[in-house]
């Protein structure tokens, strides 16, 4: 195992384009000749924050400073990295994958890596941070009217949360009323984890964390009852969810998402109440999903995973890093999703018709996909096409570039106008192309038509299908077995 050396830190200065890990992580943009980053999240401010490629380092003119791409990873909070040294690993990793390297004694932890000691310790000094700075208001008046007319979210919903102690009016620093949705553990539910915090006021675009939120963690919303206990003589706390294969468990990553899911679900005829929501805070703060199974793999083992992140590039490469990070943890979970057609679960809340058949796009993330297109090495995805599994004639195509997904019918053409597209884009000779073995036979069929994706997809060492309807068909027996498990809820959702 190496050490993190001085040659180390330069090589990683050097050789880690802070142009591409910001096209990675954030939306680029460009004013008055500037390169600038915006989170679509929303949930961070970096209108001051501009790049200079030539360099490869960064200037934030609100003060804050700036630096090199070491700094940027920090600064910037890039997979909820803090430490230099974590910075310098994860660039590090980026050039090797295979790299490992000592860390000194002083180095904070992940937090699977602390001691229950160690992890108790760091979640009171957290609950009383934010304890110090939640200043709650005398009523809910404001945030029920403002959640309700503003937002749609279900007045019994709405309710439900502020009884549960996990939204609440509160007063800000500079006197005006706000919103607070309130994490907690999940063991420990009087325990806070998280708090942000949003303007409610008309118009108000105000919307931050409050400082000390434990983003390992993140929001955790489960269903918990106090139930008599006979052997204590006393009450105790007892979760309401379902365990092992039985859990479903969603992911978003914002608290207003998880309410208006939750409203969409209901009107439905969901209520979801045995079912845990975790909501990380940003498409970039996404461990904390990971955290809560792997701290709790006996309880959730086998449970079904469904990732409801935003529909944009950001969302797409937080589904694609959860589900990376999930399969790693060998606990035969269910992973799929739930992306909405609008841009966000709110906008699809207040701009859908609630009886549509469809409200979201869903694939497995347990099957590979069908098809691929990316760059640099495959760290940059431009295409992807799964299968749907809400119908069998349908593929789904995330277009990360232009922050658009789409639902393509295959019962006539199968995929040869899919494959048209992806030929095109092929062309280019930074793009590496993968094709599934099971939907091969388009491409292997007409390699005229297809030379790039036939050549970049290795399509000659693979084995011949019949016909489309033939490799659809199989495909979808072969995870039919899935489908059987997890038909039950996706009805609920797509019905």
């Amino acid at each position: 195992m190496a050490k993190i050396t001085r040659d180390i830190i330069e090589e990683v200065k050097k050789h880690v384009s802070i142009l591409d890990l910001a096209s990675e992580y954030f939306e680029l943009t460009r004013k008055r000749g500037y390169l600038g980053i915006k989170n679509v999240s929303g949930d961070s401010d970096y209108s001051s924050l501009k790049l200079f490629p030539d360099t490869n380092t960064y200037v934030r003119f609100s003060g804050k400073g700036g630096g090199d791409v070491i700094q940027f990873v920090r600064d910037t909070h890039i997979e909820g990295i803090e430490s230099f040294e974590d910075a310098v690993l994860f660039l590090k990793k980026r050039i090797d994958p295979s790299f490992t390297a000592e860390k000194s004694k002083n180095v904070e932890k992940r937090w699977n890596e602390l001691t229950p000691a160690q992890r108790g310790k760091k979640m009171a000094e957290t609950n009383n941070l934010l304890n110090a700075n939640l200043k709650l208001d005398d009523n809910c008046r404001y945030i029920i009217a403002y959640l309700k007319q503003t937002r749609g979210i279900d007045i019994d919903t709405i309710y439900n949360e502020i009884d549960n102690g996990r939204i609440a009016q509160i007063i800000t620093k500079n006197g005006s009323r706000a919103l607070a949705c309130i994490g907690r553990d999940y063991n420990f539910p009087s325990v806070k984890t998280a708090v942000s915090v949003r303007g409610i006021v008309k118009n108000s675009s105000f919307k931050g964390d409050l400082k000390g939120c434990n983003y390992d963690v993140g929001w955790v919303i489960s269903g918990v009852s106090k139930q008599y206990s006979k052997d204590t003589g006393s009450y105790i706390k007892v979760h309401d969810n379902s365990f092992g294969k039985d859990a479903h468990i969603y992911c978003f990553e914002g608290y207003i998402d998880y309410l208006s899911f939750k409203t969409i679900q209901k009107q439905r005829g969901n209520p979801m109440d045995k079912d845990i929501c975790i909501v990380t805070g940003a498409s970039t703060k996404t461990r904390c999903i990971i955290n809560f199974l792997e701290t709790n793999n006996e309880q959730f083992d086998g449970a079904r995973v469904t990732l409801c992140f935003d529909n944009d590039e950001a969302g797409y490469k937080a589904v694609d890093r959860v589900a990376a990070g999930l399969m790693e943890l060998n606990m035969n979970l269910k992973i799929d999703t739930a992306i909405s057609y609008d841009k966000d679960w709110n906008e699809q809340l207040n701009n859908k018709n609630i009886t549509d058949k469809a409200v979201s796009y869903n694939f497995s993330l347990n099957n590979e996909c069908i098809a691929r297109l990316s760059k640099n090495r495959g760290k940059e995805i431009i295409y992807s096409i799964y299968e749907d599994i809400s119908n069998k004639n349908n593929v789904i195509v995330l277009d990360y570039k232009n922050d658009n997904m789409s639902l393509h019918d295959c019962s006539k053409n199968g995929l040869d106008i899919l494959y048209d597209k992806l030929e095109q884009e092929a062309s280019d000779n930074y793009i590496s192309v993968y094709i599934s073995e099971g939907y091969s036979g388009a491409v292997k069929d007409s390699p005229q038509r297809y030379p790039n994706l036939a050549a970049k997809g290795n399509i000659s060492a693979l084995p011949k299908k019949t016909n489309i309807s033939d490799r659809i068909n199989g495909a979808k027996t072969r995870i039919s077995g899935q489908e059987k498990t997890c038909n039950e809820k996706i009805r609920c959702i797509d019905r």
